[in-house]
């Protein structure tokens, strides 16, 4: 269905749709909205979300739990909402506008909405065969964690409702018991996610990751192996590796490349992107560098970013789905709705959203944030440290009477800390004069 049609659905089975450039916004009509309008916004989001930012008001966050991102509810403090008992325990009624006008709607049925990680995050050991210029974790060869711990974290997220486990390193594909580690998750019903660089891995451990992996993130730093070797100091079998790339995604359901934003990527973007392209992978996540070394190639001008994010954005026009996944400020740039489109901001990081196991023995709200939370789960989400990180009372005013404030969140904690020394001072990349 093409998108004015959509819209034009959605009009007569939602509410009321406005369209501001990139950003489509739907405000919700309880006396329109029916099972149809619920359909048509899932349609919606499937075909343009990698086009357009989408944001959906006043709907309970229960008719579309799995669609949270988009949802957005602020409640008006002189409206009274009627709640029903079920609602008493669910994490979002402070902005839900509440069940009981939506009854009549039989799609879904109401359920207690938690806001628990969408994933876990398991390093499973620190030995790896690169040796990565940005790399801030140290190689350890006796760092390999057990297959009781392994079954002790996935319990514990089960038990929290947490749909996906993700398994990291170091590279994972290092560890002995890689196998029986996503064996072990797939036994329990988990979205499994693999990190990996793609180069230690042979035909019969492919096809074992195409039997039980369901999503794939492959380290790919150059455009070839000269620039490759050049940010992973170590010389590869660079045709390995693509071969390796084709037959994983071939294989497993959803491959994503992940590339460190450099100088070397900003001077040669093109050439990367034609890569990747002719590789057959449409997932590119590209990264923040996130550092305290001064490396020449990683240290980026806004210029530069921005040039990254035009480049992003034609992609996506071309059917790729790219995004900078990792915190920056939406308000880099002059226009919100241009950043919304190639921006994933913070909400996917600085412990948001997931919960990083590391190796030593705890958890930790990211990769560049080396607190420990604790040793289990529910502990950890719900630890002092996340609830002010989670409470943004520490940005500027500007920021929370920002439209994109759930989304980029003021940018990234771990920046913060290294240029400021405190992981509550602004991200250096905020314009807030633009706000």
């Amino acid at each position: 269905m093409n998108l004015v049609k959509l819209l034009k659905e959605i009009k007569n089975n939602v509410g009321d749709v406005t369209i501001k450039k990139l950003h489509i916004n739907i405000s919700v009509d309880v006396n329109r909205l029916n099972n149809s309008g619920i359909l048509f916004l899932y349609r919606l989001l499937n075909q343009y979300d990698n086009l357009y930012f989408i944001t959906i008001k006043n709907l309970p966050y229960c008719l579309m739990p799995d669609a949270l991102e988009h949802l957005l509810c602020l409640k008006n403090k002189n409206e009274k909402v009627f709640y029903d008992k079920k609602c008493k325990d669910c994490d979002f009624r402070k902005t839900c506008p509440g069940w009981k006008n939506f009854k009549k709607l039989s799609l879904n049925t109401q359920r207690k909405t938690k806001q628990i990680p969408k994933e876990t995050v398991i390093e499973i050991t620190r030995k790896c065969n690169l040796n990565c210029t940005l790399c801030t974790t140290e190689k350890n060869n006796n760092s390999d964690i057990s297959l009781t711990k392994i079954k002790s974290i996935i319990n514990d997220s089960k038990q929290m409702g947490i749909d996906a486990i993700r398994f990291t390193g170091g590279e994972p594909t290092l560890h002995k018991e890689i196998k029986r580690f996503i064996l072990e998750a797939k036994k329990n019903n988990f979205y499994v996610i693999l990190n990996t660089n793609a180069t230690t891995i042979d035909k019969k451990l492919i096809d074992f990751f195409g039997k039980t992996v369901d999503n794939l993130l492959i380290s790919l730093q150059g455009y070839n192996q000269i620039s490759e070797q050049k940010h992973i100091n170590t010389k590869i079998n660079w045709k390995k590796k693509i071969s390796n790339i084709l037959l994983l995604k071939s294989r497993v359901k959803t491959v994503r490349i992940g590339t460190i934003i450099s100088k070397t990527l900003v001077e040669n973007i093109e050439k990367y992107a034609r890569l990747i392209k002719k590789m057959g992978v449409t997932n590119w996540e590209l990264y923040r560098p996130i550092t305290y070394k001064k490396d020449t190639n990683f240290q980026l001008s806004k210029k530069d970013i921005l040039g990254v994010m035009k480049y992003l954005f034609n992609l996506k026009k071309q059917g790729m789905k790219v995004k900078i996944a990792n915190p920056i400020p939406f308000c880099i740039s002059k226009n919100m709705d241009f950043s919304s489109s190639v921006l994933l901001g913070a909400v996917a990081d600085d412990g948001y959203s997931r919960l990083v196991w590391d190796v030593q023995g705890y958890f930790k709200p990211s990769y560049f944030i080396d607190k420990n939370l604790g040793k289990k789960t529910k502990k950890a989400w719900q630890s002092n440290f996340l609830k002010k990180i989670k409470s943004l009372e520490y940005l500027p005013p500007q920021c929370k009477k920002c439209d994109y404030l759930k989304w980029c969140r003021g940018g990234s904690r771990a920046i913060a800390k290294i240029n400021n020394n405190s992981y509550f001072s602004p991200d250096p990349l905020m314009s807030l004069k633009k706000l």
